[in-house]
């Protein structure tokens, strides 16, 4: 029964992560065509065209609500980024549970899981200071925060799609096997009563 339980949560997790990677997958969308509209190929570098997207995007999304404009840069980003970083942590947090759990219970270990963890190490490091940053927000570990922003641009931001859905993939293969030993467990209980 207690097995079932935790099956309920992880499953529950794994529908946030869903949510959070559609709503990234939507902003990101509707930035790039704020930037295709704008008349760019990419996110311009320069500081005039930067600011140009920044401004029609601030108007897309209703306007800005800072006090001052120097910080619409930052509330832009969160909106277009702010999903994605929720669900970086979010995958990060499934992969936290998934090591505890597998370490006291053998019935949830799975191959596939652990052979993305192994290989994707570093991305998961990379995962928990961004957690970290992101949820427990102080001066002191901003930079880790904003290092993480500027690996959303260009290349790397295709990497960390990919490295995300892939994890989401895995994830979502894993509630299916472990579902799948859960009710045979359950059946053999049953049997043996």
């Amino acid at each position: 029964m207690k097995h079932q339980l935790e099956f309920g949560t992880l499953l529950r997790h794994s529908y946030l992560l869903r949510s959070s990677i559609n709503l990234a997958y939507d902003r990101d969308q509707q930035l790039e065509q704020t930037i295709h509209n704008l008349g760019f190929s990419s996110m311009p570098a320069e500081p005039e065209g930067r600011t140009a997207v920044q401004m029609a995007a601030a108007r897309e999304i209703g306007g800005i609500n800072v006090r001052m404009l120097l910080d619409a840069p930052q509330e832009i980003e969160k909106y277009h980024f702010g999903p994605l970083q929720i669900a970086l942590c979010l995958l990060y947090a499934i992969i936290e549970r998934y090591k505890e759990l597998s370490k006291t219970c053998p019935s949830f270990r799975d191959d596939s899981v652990d052979k993305y963890c192994s290989e994707n190490e570093r991305f998961i490091l990379h995962l928990k200071d961004l957690r970290d940053s992101v949820l427990h927000q102080r001066h002191d570990n901003l930079a880790k925060q904003m290092n993480a922003l500027k690996e959303f641009d260009g290349e790397a931001n295709k990497h960390i799609l990919d490295l995300l859905l892939g994890g989401e993939s895995i994830y979502r293969d894993y509630l299916r096997n472990l579902w799948r030993l859960l009710q045979e467990g359950g059946r053999n209980n049953d049997r043996q009563s």
